[in-house]
């Protein structure tokens, strides 16, 4: 389904803010980034159910444009020279600490907006970007396994960029993750998004890919943050 169908399905006021989105990354701003000091970025998606309450949506319709935030992002650092993205899909309070599963919805509805946007595999093959998703597929049901096992296996061979997805209960799993993804680089930098500043770093993500890691918060729920944003993010973490 083409990104324009799949809102459609929407109502207006979804459209018009997926719309928003797009149209903000549209315009990135200029930087070239210097590969050997930041090769691969980690951003950790939160507030999407929030900031979608606060336009008065239903919640799930946070997931629905986080669809275009993350493509925006990875034209962001396809064109910034950022070779390697990870998205990380955060749910507070749906998962325990030990990572067992309370509510199964949230990660279907994300899967479900990036498998339903023909837009995003289309990005995926012209930019030469790999896919890959990080972590177990035993608590995704069978339909978006196909989908992205579909997804890693079709643009296997792409070399370029790579653009990484990892839910929640497989952030401690790294030792499952570096089996399937022996040839990821070490994260150089993860932005915690829906974060005040004075958070600690999430001892639980990714902890051996994060182990040299920086981290910065972003006060920004992941569907709103701006190209804008991310500039001044990397600039602070080059000037550090």
């Amino acid at each position: 389904m083409l990104r324009d169908e799949r809102l459609r399905e929407h109502p207006p006021e979804v459209r018009n803010w997926a719309e928003w989105i797009n149209q903000r990354y549209l315009k990135i701003p200029g930087l070239q980034v210097n590969p050997d000091t930041l090769g691969h970025l980690a951003i950790i998606e939160n507030g999407r159910r929030n900031a979608a309450s606060n336009r008065g949506l239903d919640g799930k319709f946070g997931y629905t444009v986080s669809c275009d935030t993350a493509l925006g992002i990875a034209r962001v650092c396809r064109d910034w020279g950022i070779p390697n993205l990870t998205l990380g899909i955060s749910s507070v309070g749906k998962y325990g600490f030990s990572g067992e599963i309370r509510d199964k919805r949230f990660h279907n509805d994300e899967l479900a907006a990036f498998l339903s946007d023909e837009s995003f595999e289309e990005y995926l093959l012209k930019s030469g970007t790999r896919f890959t998703h990080i972590g177990s597929k035993q608590n995704i049901n069978a339909e978006f396994d196909t989908e992205l096992t579909f997804l890693e296996v079709d643009t296997a061979a792409n070399r370029a960029y790579r653009f990484n997805l990892v839910m929640e209960y497989d952030f401690l799993d790294y030792e499952y993750n570096t089996q399937l993804n022996d040839d990821l680089p070490l994260i150089d930098l993860v932005v915690n998004t829906g974060t005040a500043r004075d958070v600690a770093p999430i001892k639980t993500f990714l902890p051996g890919l994060t182990a040299k890691a920086s981290w910065i918060n972003c006060y920004y729920r992941f569907p709103d943050i701006a190209p804008e944003t991310l500039l001044g993010i990397i600039k602070q973490y080059q000037n550090k």
